[in-house]
């Protein structure tokens, strides 16, 4: 009885130091991890939640947000566009981007010249400097080689976030936080796709904020910008070792 009691405790310690040993295996200090702290697969870790409820890049939090049930967001032809560089870069590859690129900056630009009835100067204001800071992150974004691809899609991302949490009932989408790269970007669902690790730690994120179903009453309450270099846990996918930029 005795020897069956000690072989079952030899049995759960090798057990538990099996998992730990996959789970620092998934992902290496080298590969951008912060270490002992760091979450495993589909954890939440990292730093903590802040308690004025912003997000990383300065986001608003995501408390009052609710989800379609469809699980889709808003849709836009700026989104659209966007959205079929995310997917590519998702999956490890550039094709597509350069006619995507064109696409975005088509519809940016016919965007700010149709602004919506009944906003405020201030945020007609706010509205023409977020969609030009888009256009010009655009501009700059790279179709050839993808990981110069993957660096100016961080910048674009930035942008169109700002946008989206500003004037959702224009354009909407999920955000996603990537601790790892220290970069956001948008998505049409809640599953989680890296752009900026692709296959090799694809679901790599987590969603720091949810589509609304309409817009604030002021486009510029409610923003406060968390200390630069904090992040959020995150969740992570099976990936299979080294990551591309």
């Amino acid at each position: 009885m005795i020897r069956s009691i000690v072989a079952l405790i030899f049995l759960s310690v090798a057990v538990v130091l099996a998992g730990d040993q996959v789970a620092a295996q998934c992902c290496k200090p080298k590969d951008g991890c912060q270490g002992p702290g760091h979450a495993a697969h589909g954890v939440s870790g990292g730093a903590p939640a802040d308690p004025s409820g912003t997000t990383p890049d300065g986001a608003a939090g995501d408390d009052a947000n609710k989800t379609p049930k469809s699980g889709k967001t808003q849709n836009s032809t700026v989104l659209s566009a966007y959205f079929k560089v995310w997917k590519a870069l998702a999956k490890d590859e550039v094709k597509g981007i350069p006619e995507a690129k064109k696409e975005l900056a088509s519809a940016l630009e016919a965007l700010s010249r149709n602004a919506p009835k009944g906003l405020s100067p201030k945020n007609k204001d706010q509205r023409s400097k977020a969609l030009e800071a888009a256009l010009a992150a655009a501009s700059k974004l790279e179709g050839s080689d993808l990981k110069k691809a993957r660096q100016s899609f961080g910048p674009l991302s930035a942008e169109l976030r700002k946008f989206v949490e500003a004037f959702p009932a224009e354009a909407d989408a999920y955000v996603v936080y990537c601790d790892m790269a220290k970069k956001s970007w948008l998505q049409d669902s809640p599953k989680v796709l890296n752009p900026y690790y692709g296959s090799s730690m694809s679901e790599c994120g987590k969603v720091v904020r949810k589509p609304k179903t309409s817009p604030p009453e002021d486009a510029s309450k409610g923003k406060e910008k968390e200390p630069e270099g904090k992040g959020s846990g995150h969740e992570h996918g099976g990936h299979s070792g080294g990551h591309k930029h």
